[in-house]
């Protein structure tokens, strides 16, 4: 029981355990390997033809959303807001090189900028 936590899955095994935690998809378009593989771990089991998440699924399936959570910086969490975007530009139409049009673009409440 316990190796299923211990267990190194790949990305691949990784994937396929989300997606039946999250039910995304039939068993049909899941890998045959890599349900097997969570099968032979008990990290899932097979319920009237459904793949459910054991005990053990779940909290793997808790570790592997924990480790893939975007991580802040310290900055962040200082500010406790995320930064602005960067503002990128694009060259101009026509295919001009003399100056650049940003992309992100400010409007007024009419709409007009």
């Amino acid at each position: 029981m316990d190796r299923g936590i211990r267990a190194q899955l790949s990305p691949n095994e990784s994937g396929t355990l989300s997606r039946i935690a999250a039910d995304m998809v039939p068993r049909a378009m899941l890998s045959a390997r890599d349900v097997a593989q969570l099968l032979k771990l008990q990290l899932v089991r097979e319920v009237q033809g459904k793949l459910e998440l054991t005990a053990i699924g779940r909290e793997r399936y808790r570790q592997i959303r924990r480790r893939d959570r975007p991580r802040r910086s310290i900055r962040e969490d200082q500010r406790g807001a995320l930064s602005p975007p960067l503002q990128t530009s694009v060259a101009r139409p026509g295919g001009a090189r003399r100056g650049e049009y940003p992309i992100a673009r400010s409007y007024s409440a009419s709409g007009i900028p």
